[in-house]
């Protein structure tokens, strides 16, 4: 972990790097009129699911949930990694928490997709790139004034969903990416991504989650997933 911390400062600090997050932040893309309908209807159940719980509204209220243990950290292991944006503490809109039980899900899920990866004889050195974690309403309030695919009663607000890139993922600490790398189209393996697509579908029959396909085909393609309460 220590190792992984240094890493991620020499990165933060490093002048490509910088210019990377920053034209990852300011992404143009601007999601249709249709996309939008189509995401709020397919996630409405999710919506559903948590419409009594109150959202986080600040930072504070995050901070506070953390201390009290209703959040956790959320830590990346093996099967996975956070994007470097969670890394920079002046990015206070990426916070690493999850509630406790839609953590366990980010895990149960990416540790079923990993023993698929292993049946295909995948690479190990590979990992998932998790994208987005708890948000505040004031952050979807950006999103949305951006013509970003988000709702103001999203599950993030809830800390009860999360994003995993749908084109992007990590091969050991190589960021294989369609907005970052040059050399993407010759190393992108779309296994990947087609094994965790059919993980989430079998957790989804099992009731387990809600998940939908953003951006589809594009090069911001993303799972965004929602714990349910029966898991």
């Amino acid at each position: 972990m220590m190792e992984e911390a240094r890493l991620a400062q020499t990165l933060l600090n490093h002048k490509n790097h910088l210019r990377r997050l920053k034209a990852a932040i300011t992404n143009p893309i601007r999601a249709t009129k249709k996309e939008k309908e189509e995401v709020r209807e397919q996630t409405e159940v999710e919506r559903s699911w948590w419409t009594e719980i109150k959202p986080y509204e600040s930072l504070e209220e995050i901070a506070s949930d953390f201390a009290s243990e209703k959040l956790v950290r959320v830590k990346p292991n093996s099967d996975f990694k956070l994007i470097m944006r969670f890394a920079n503490p002046e990015l206070e809109d990426w916070q690493p928490y999850l509630r406790r039980d839609a953590a366990s899900l980010l895990y149960e899920i990416t540790k079923n997709w990993r023993v698929k990866m292993t049946n295909a004889e995948l690479s190990r050195d590979i990992r998932l790139s998790v994208t987005s974690l708890v948000r505040t309403t004031n952050y979807q309030i950006k999103l949305i004034e951006l013509g970003k695919l988000a709702m103001l009663d999203s599950a993030h607000t809830k800390g009860e969903a999360f994003d995993i890139d749908g084109c992007g993922y990590y091969d050991a600490e190589e960021n294989i990416n369609p907005r970052q790398n040059k050399n993407y189209r010759v190393l992108y393996n779309p296994l990947v991504h087609q094994l965790l697509q059919k993980t989430l579908e079998e957790m989804k029959l099992e009731g387990k989650l809600n998940f939908v396909l953003e951006y589809k085909g594009s090069t911001n393609q993303v799972f965004h997933i929602a714990r349910s309460p029966r898991y």
